[in-house]
């Protein structure tokens, strides 16, 4: 955890939807997003289509 918080620029990279909110993933998810949140930012790409 700690080497993800480090980083003064955090890239997370084709984020999806989040399918089953309660898994491991979205959980450590969250804590890497929280710990890194106050200290620098944090950019997301979303491979998603444009509604009309």
């Amino acid at each position: 955890m700690r080497f993800l918080s480090g980083p003064r620029l955090l890239i997370i990279d084709e984020c999806g939807p989040l399918h089953n909110p309660d898994s491991e993933a979205n959980t450590a998810l969250f804590e890497v997003i929280a710990h890194h949140y106050l200290k620098s930012s944090t950019i997301f790409t979303l491979h998603t289509g444009i509604a009309v």
